[in-house]
């Protein structure tokens, strides 16, 4: 209860020095998001990961938005245009990870998981050869510093 009765007391200083006209070096807002925040994301991913229920939950949630993968419907009249993509999509699926980990629908999957457990995820798109694109998720955690209200 004292961290909060000290946030309520330090935005209405903030609030009373900007009303004053006074300068205000830090306003601390944003940093306890941000550090309540973290600490919210690694509560939730100790529970995925050590309660299986949760686990369980998580597992399911994934499985329902996602199923075996959300496909692309190709909405051509050509039917030898439309079998050529579907042999390209087919091809690349297989080739889309750049971690060689899983495929498109694995990543998706991936993507799905991260989204709900971290509320967002980075998806990195990274041209290569022979295969054109190259995709990667990425946890958000794993991207390196990230800004506060007082700055880096």
């Amino acid at each position: 209860m004292a961290d909060t009765e000290a946030d309520i007391e330090s935005i209405k200083t903030a609030i009373l020095a900007l009303a004053t006209g006074e300068r205000v070096v830090k306003v601390s807002l944003g940093d306890k998001l941000i550090e309540y925040g973290a600490a919210q994301l690694t509560n939730l991913r100790e529970l995925v990961r050590n309660d299986p229920l949760a686990g369980s939950g998580m597992d399911t949630l994934v499985a329902n938005l996602i199923g075996t993968g959300i496909t692309p419907r190709w909405l051509l009249d050509d039917a030898a245009l439309k079998k050529v993509i579907q042999e390209l999509w087919a091809d690349w699926v297989n080739e889309a990870d750049a971690d060689g980990v899983c495929d498109f629908y694995g990543l998706q999957a991936l993507a799905a998981r991260a989204i709900i457990e971290a509320g967002e995820v980075l998806i990195r798109f990274r041209p290569r050869r022979p295969c054109p694109v190259h995709t990667s998720a990425m946890w958000i955690s794993f991207s390196g510093p990230r800004p506060s209200a007082s700055g880096w």
